[in-house]
């Protein structure tokens, strides 16, 4: 089975994998049909989680994202990237006092999640929800 680490997806991030050419969905298997890889970096904290979407990593990201700036405004920054087994669904990158700059394949973004609109954050996860054929629904 192949693994997918921070080297694969930052390949499929140099490669825009996924983000352009992909029609179709192509789920993990289980319970959670898609991965994150959150990051960040503000004065002297650091995230870092490539995983299974997570309420409790969502609240730790933000938290560290609500946190003051102290140092040079260059050195913060954070990426979201949110992935399948086919490649990227969206991908954002922000740094210091930049608005984000985001990436996303709407046609895979509306198959995982048919409620919601594309985000910079992986707000998503701030709301219950259940896997529903492969889809994350809003309860």
């Amino acid at each position: 089975m192949k693994r997918f680490d921070s080297k694969v997806v930052s390949k499929w991030i140099a490669n825009n994998t996924g983000l352009i050419k992909r029609m179709k969905p192509k789920p993990f298997p289980g319970k959670a049909p898609t991965r994150i890889m959150l990051n960040g970096v503000i004065n002297d904290k650091l995230i870092s989680y490539i995983g299974k979407p997570s309420r409790t990593i969502y609240q730790r990201f933000m938290k560290l994202m609500a946190s003051p700036i102290k140092q040079d405004f260059d050195a913060a920054f954070f990426v979201y990237v949110e992935f399948d087994r086919g490649g990227l669904i969206t991908y954002t990158k922000g740094q210091g006092d930049r608005g984000p700059t985001m990436k996303t394949n709407d046609t895979i973004w509306t198959c995982y999640h048919p409620d919601l609109r594309v985000d910079s954050f992986p707000s998503w996860l701030r709301y219950d929800y259940k896997v529903i054929g492969g889809m994350y629904k809003i309860v």
